[in-house]
């Protein structure tokens, strides 16, 4: 499939199809560091779902060719509006050809459960990552396409919505891929955050999930970048 982009394939120009982050774990993976084999839905897919279902009574209907303007101040719209957005996404269907495809490239990974992360384009200063959830699914079609697209969804949830608008992002102009890698069971798991100062590793015994989901209090790790 031709929006699937194999993490250990990807190139320098396809940034803005990618996302940030694969592109990073692209270069890792590529220089011989170990990385989860993985795949990325590229932004080109989630911009013809947004135009499939963007007929003329769809709160997307302009998007994304118009700016997307609401009401932020007014929490109690903004709360409904996020809802019904999110409803409407959920409630489309993938067409079968993507489906299909995903499945078979995720079973390639010969996992039971799946995790997705979002991916994101953005030429901004704002950092925006943040704003997104990612999210374990299983391995198989109904699981895989909920989890796609509550993750798309996650561009128009109120926090999002908010945020863009006060930190003045046009939010057509985020672009958004996705990562799927397999969820195997782990020894250890946690996340890296490297600023221009500093590099922050929170980790933890099994899987990142727990650090998710606030189960665990993670080991934090932290090393000025110029004693590295």
């Amino acid at each position: 499939m031709e929006n699937l982009n194999p993490l250990d394939q990807i190139k320098d120009n396809q940034h803005s199809l990618v996302g940030e982050e694969a592109l990073i774990l692209s270069k890792v993976l590529q220089q011989g560091h170990p990385v989860l084999p993985g795949f990325v839905i590229n932004t080109s897919i989630f911009s013809q779902f947004i135009e499939n279902i963007g007929n003329s009574s769809s709160l997307l209907a302009d998007f994304p060719y118009s700016s997307f303007h609401v009401d932020v101040d007014n929490s109690r719209s903004l709360q409904i509006l996020a809802h019904n957005i999110y409803q409407e996404i959920i409630a489309a269907s993938l067409p079968d050809p993507w489906t299909a495809n995903l499945i078979v490239a995720a079973q390639q990974f010969n996992s039971v459960s799946l995790i997705l992360r979002p991916s994101i384009y953005y030429r901004g200063k704002k950092q925006i990552t943040k704003l997104f959830k990612q999210i374990n699914c299983g391995c198989n079609k109904e699981s895989l396409s909920l989890a796609v697209k509550q993750i798309w969804a996650e561009l128009f949830s109120a926090r999002c919505l908010f945020y863009c608008q006060r930190s003045g992002i046009e939010l057509e102009k985020i672009k958004l891929a996705i990562l799927v890698q397999p969820n195997f069971d782990a020894i250890a798991s946690g996340t890296v955050e490297i600023s221009q100062k500093e590099l922050i590793i929170k980790a933890t015994i099994g899987k990142i999930i727990a650090i998710i989901k606030g189960e665990v209090l993670p080991d934090l790790y932290e090393n000025s970048l110029r004693t590295i």
